[in-house]
């Protein structure tokens, strides 16, 4: 960005958001600047103009230089776009308007490359100072095979393990995390691992509006953040830190497990469940624990193909407590929005070798995109799903469309190649976030559910984080409609259709 337009924004003092999604504009950024400051647009009304600009770009697959020439020869002339008002209104009508031909052009990835494949190593490790002193006493862990006496203990194994992953990190450490410089680009960012105490309880109830149905599941936090790069990530709209924590206090997750009753336990929402498993073995560990307590299930929910933690553990009765869910997506999106992921072939013929081994599997068509041939896509994968794992070995299938929030949706907007997301046209849902309009919802979650049935009538069936009205509306619809969800939940599901 030039000089002369850092002026523009300093005279106008433009937000930060506005200003870094100006940025995002590179070298047009000094005419964007000047096209929105001389309507003498707000800075509220830059900051929405900018991202809608950006989405316009992409869904019409036009240059910034060709748009900025597009307005200056009609916008003006055709509506009458030169005070603020009219113009912001005539980018929000762009914005809105069905794409001609169909969104074909969005599911290519942006350089024509699969984007599928493993992440790259971590640029450094990051140690809180205290961690590997902590005295703290373990109580006993004969589920473990090398079992530390302290919380310290137990930080120096993790950090030797990790360093013994990535030799070639730079290991620091800092008096706490708010020293370690955070990355503009949050993917980059990820190539920092920082390891650090908890010092609070890692159980959660899984977050839902209070208009939502719940299912009871329960998320077990042992990671925050993930390796991998998909488009629809919500954690950039949450998460404030400089890198992937891992939680050096890891071990006491076991006496707080101890009271757990017959409830569903996961540890993918802040994480993949398996990206890290070299680097840090917690599955395993959780895994084995599960197995031996019986009682409550644990999910180990991932986007990789890494099938060695049901490979080495026990097999019989025991391995019901242990469940293995993959987020599926159709092929031709997820070479586009998943980057750094298994392809979803890749995870089916794990899930069908997991099935294999005696193991449950769950499915997660979430979130799904309503991109032109969005149907057929998932049809077609339901198929491929449901043929490689036997229904008798399906636990449970969960359904959701795209939600995002303000910054997810400017993050999907302004990576590298956009996202397939800006063919959609959203409005504010029930809890705030972007969604698509209800009926919409309702049409979507008929056409897959419907097709679910047919070939696996008691297969419990959920919607993720979907106001009660849609429930209710799609269980109508559908014969068989969300049977199962008491025995899933062990009577927690708020379900009561």
């Amino acid at each position: 960005m030039t000089t002369s337009t850092f002026r523009l924004i300093e005279r106008r003092t433009l937000s930060p958001t506005a200003q870094r999604r100006l940025r995002a504009f590179g070298e047009q950024s000094e005419a964007v600047a000047e096209l929105f400051l001389s309507r003498r647009v707000t800075s509220m009304g830059v900051q929405e103009g900018l991202l809608l600009l950006r989405e316009i770009c992409l869904r019409e697959q036009i240059s910034t230089v060709d748009m900025l020439d597009r307005i200056e020869r009609h916008a003006v002339d055709h509506s009458g776009a030169v005070c603020a008002a009219g113009f912001l209104r005539w980018l929000r009508d762009r914005r809105a308007t069905q794409l001609e031909g169909g969104a074909a052009h969005l599911l290519s990835p942006p350089d024509g490359t699969d984007v599928h494949g493993p992440a790259p190593g971590f640029e450094r490790v990051v140690v809180e100072a205290g961690v590997l002193g902590d005295q703290t006493p373990l109580g006993r862990l004969p589920w473990l095979s090398e079992a530390p006496r302290t919380i310290g203990e137990a930080a120096l194994q993790l950090l030797l393990r990790v360093c013994g992953c990535h030799p070639a990190a730079q290991v620091q450490v800092v008096p706490s995390f708010d020293s370690v410089a955070r990355s503009a680009d949050f993917a980059q960012g990820k190539r920092t691992l920082l390891l650090a105490p908890r010092g609070r309880r890692f159980l959660r109830a899984c977050p839902c509006a209070p208009t939502a149905i719940g299912c009871g599941y329960q998320n077990l936090d042992l990671i925050q953040n993930c390796p991998m790069d998909c488009s629809y990530c919500f954690l950039p709209g949450y998460l404030n830190q400089p890198g992937i924590v891992v939680y050096s206090d890891w071990l006491r997750v076991f006496a707080e497990l101890e009271s757990l009753g017959n409830v569903r336990v996961g540890t993918g929402e802040l994480s993949d469940s398996l990206a890290l498993e070299r680097e840090t073995g917690f599955a395993h560990a959780l895994a084995a624990w599960f197995i031996r307590r019986g009682g409550p299930t644990l999910e180990l929910k991932t986007k990789t193909a890494d099938v060695s933690v049901f490979r080495d553990l026990a097999t019989g009765s025991e391995i019901e407590h242990v469940v293995a869910g993959w987020t599926i997506t159709p092929a031709r999106l997820g070479r586009r929005e998943e980057r750094l992921t298994a392809s979803v072939q890749d995870r089916l013929e794990a899930a069908a070798e997991v099935a294999g081994l005696g193991y449950r599997v769950a499915l997660h068509l979430d979130p799904m995109t309503l991109y032109p041939g969005w149907l057929g896509d998932h049809l077609e994968l339901l198929d491929q799903a449901l043929s490689a794992v036997p229904t008798d070995r399906l636990a449970w299938i969960s359904l959701g469309l795209m939600r995002v929030n303000e910054r997810v949706r400017e993050r999907m907007a302004f990576r590298a190649g956009g996202s397939l997301t800006v063919a959609s046209n959203f409005e504010r849902g029930f809890d705030g976030k972007l969604r698509y309009p209800v009926q919409q919802r309702v049409a979507a979650y008929t056409e897959i559910l419907e097709h679910i049935r047919r070939r696996a009538q008691e297969v419990p069936v959920y919607l993720c984080m979907e106001e009660s009205s849609v429930w209710r509306e799609v269980s109508s619809r559908v014969t068989g409609g969300f049977v199962g969800l008491d025995r899933l939940s062990k009577g927690r599901s708020q379900w009561r259709g």
